[in-house]
């Protein structure tokens, strides 16, 4: 093709004079423009069907070969940190009384035998001047009990009257036996007046104080004084959505995850399944133990909760690489060079940042893993 100009004038359009700029100029003259190299497009659709990426975009997408796993799902649950069993113990005050004074208050260590609080009880006094005056009467009768038998060998006086000592004092010994028991229980002497000191029961931590110097204590039943715990024996309580119950055994592994101490992840192993769903919530409780526990672990932290489930070996695929399209999964598998297939797929549940795949793609298939959004795109316009 030529042009024959006889001039350039100053209106002439942009177009002309990017086109006679690229001939070489304006000349009154034959123009010959040059040749232009016309780029490929980065996308193709080949006659395969397949979609053929230009050879300098393949070394920016990323590859990710389809592999098997025997995680076949992981499942997420939410609870909190709690004790264990066995690792409260909680010290009520046996007797009504008037508190003293008190030693210790939540947060401090204490160790067996320790001193709490000490109460002073008019209970307590009663309990042991009952003690003293059965203690007092026994002697008596017992005396008197050896005096009547001789009476009895020396046919003096009938059976009658030593029979009548022997229930008496087996009535007022089994009273004393059963009120020592109680002060043997409260961890109180027998001797002594209306004081009476509140001991730990075992080493640990107070995490609970409930009265003060002062206070007037009534109901021993009622709420306990302090609470001691060992905080080294920690677990976390919590509950998985009630689709998740067929799957969740005991003695399996999980994933304790703490937000408030980062993104630090706890191993544990899940100790119990409750075998009922709350109707209300629609959940299922589950206790984990911790197999290490971290000092900076508190009861009541919020945790999540993951355990995975494992069963068959099943594909899996990076999340990423499967795209939804409509009602239907697909994703990009690479197939030799350059080319890319989009194949539906049918997949299963989540583990961790892959996706299980029932079917459409093979073990060792290689997919695309980042950038298979664009790639899918760029197919839709060529077909």
């Amino acid at each position: 093709m030529t042009l024959r100009l006889q001039h350039c004038p100053r209106t002439i359009t942009t177009a002309v004079v990017v086109a006679s700029y690229l001939a070489g100029g304006c000349h009154h003259g034959r123009v010959e423009p040059l040749p232009r190299a016309v780029e490929q497009a980065p996308y193709r659709l080949a006659d395969n069907g397949l979609l053929e990426v230009r050879e300098d975009i393949i070394p920016a997408l990323t590859f990710s070969p389809a592999i098997k796993s025997s995680i076949i799902g992981e499942l997420h649950g939410v609870g909190e940190v709690d004790f264990s069993p066995g690792a409260l113990t909680a010290v009520r005050i046996p007797f009504d009384g008037i508190v003293e004074s008190v030693d210790v208050t939540a947060g401090d260590t204490v160790a067996t035998g320790k001193p709490l609080a000490r109460i002073r009880s008019s209970e307590l006094a009663r309990i042991r001047a009952d003690i003293k005056r059965i203690e007092s009467t026994l002697v008596g009768q017992r005396d008197a009990l050896r005096r009547s038998q001789e009476l009895v060998q020396a046919d003096a006086i009938s059976n009658r009257r030593v029979i009548e000592l022997q229930s008496s004092i087996g009535a007022l010994e089994a009273e004393s036996s059963g009120l020592a028991i109680a002060l043997r229980a409260a961890q109180a002497p027998t001797e002594g007046e209306d004081l009476f000191e509140l001991v730990a029961r075992r080493d640990g931590e107070v995490i609970v104080r409930n009265v003060d110097p002062g206070e007037q204590v009534r109901d021993p039943e009622n709420e306990p004084a302090f609470v001691i715990a060992d905080p080294s024996v920690l677990m976390v309580r919590g509950d998985f959505p009630e689709r998740d119950s067929p799957y969740l055994r005991v003695g399996a592994e999980c994933v304790l995850e703490i937000p408030a101490l980062g993104e630090e992840r706890f191993p544990g192993r899940l100790r119990s399944v409750v075998r009922s769903i709350d109707p209300g919530s629609r959940t299922i409780e589950v206790t984990c133990d911790f197999t290490r526990v971290d000092p900076r672990l508190r009861a009541h932290m919020l945790s999540r909760i993951v355990t995975q489930v494992q069963g068959e070996p099943v594909v899996v695929v990076p999340r990423d690489s499967v795209l939804l399209r409509r009602d239907t999964r697909v994703v990009l598998v690479r197939k030799e060079g350059r080319f890319l297939e989009r194949r539906p797929v049918k997949v299963g549940p989540n583990i961790g940042q892959n996706l299980a795949i029932l079917s459409g793609v093979q073990e060792g298939e290689e997919v695309v893993s980042s950038g298979a959004v664009l790639l899918d795109g760029e197919l839709d316009k060529l077909l």
